[in-house]
């Protein structure tokens, strides 16, 4: 009996780990953006700034926050992973519904998730 492999890409463990964290700070970046137009726009009318709005902009700040240590958790597991580890990946991508993410996820590219640009699905 032989058996196959699964269809799909494959690649190294700690790579597929360091493109999430890589998709992880893209993320972090275009919510900073979004943080700032937010900031700009409170700015335009302090006296009406509300208590909910105080609170929204400290939620997204902690999300900034949060996205960027997530990936260097991501990292730092990366780093743990022994070298030969090889993992594929199809049935991880299936659960990804955004094209251009799955592309660079899958390791095609590295095309640059810049903000103002819209996620193909």
């Amino acid at each position: 009996m032989t058996q196959t492999e699964p269809c799909g890409p494959h690649m190294p463990a700690s790579q597929a780990t360091q493109l999430i964290a890589d998709e992880m700070r893209a993320l972090q970046k275009r919510l900073e953006q979004l943080e700032v137009g937010m900031e700009a726009i409170v700015v335009r009318n302090p006296s009406e700034l509300s208590a909910a709005t105080v609170k929204a902009l400290q939620e997204m700040d902690m999300i900034v926050q949060s996205t960027g240590a997530l990936a260097d958790y991501v990292v730092a597991i990366s780093e743990l992973l022994p070298p030969q580890a090889e993992i594929g990946l199809q049935p991880a991508l299936d659960t990804v519904p955004l094209n251009d993410m799955v592309t660079r996820l899958s390791g095609q590219t590295h095309q640059s998730l810049a903000a103002g640009v819209p996620e193909l699905f």
